[in-house]
């Protein structure tokens, strides 16, 4: 169960990054009329971009509400939405 806790944030945040690597894949090559291997580059490059702004996202809202609670009273308070 350890390891479920530790990987399932991570898969479950891929699931829309992974349908947009199919979708782009195998859309793009007759939507844009380029070559395969050129759609299917595109994808993972999209596909890396959602995760990292995902990933910072979350950690940057993290680091919003540790500040908040930090210098609750004393500081104007980071945006947490």
């Amino acid at each position: 169960m350890g390891i479920a806790e530790i990987f399932a944030p991570f898969f479950i945040q891929s699931i829309p990054a992974a349908l947009t690597i199919v979708s782009i894949g195998n859309l793009f090559p007759t939507l844009l009329h380029i070559e395969g291997w050129l759609a299917w580059t595109l994808a993972w490059f999209v596909g890396i971009g959602m995760e990292l702004l995902g990933l910072v996202s979350v950690d940057v809202y993290f680091e919003a509400k540790s500040y908040n609670q930090k210098y609750k009273e004393d500081k104007e308070k980071a945006p947490e939405g």
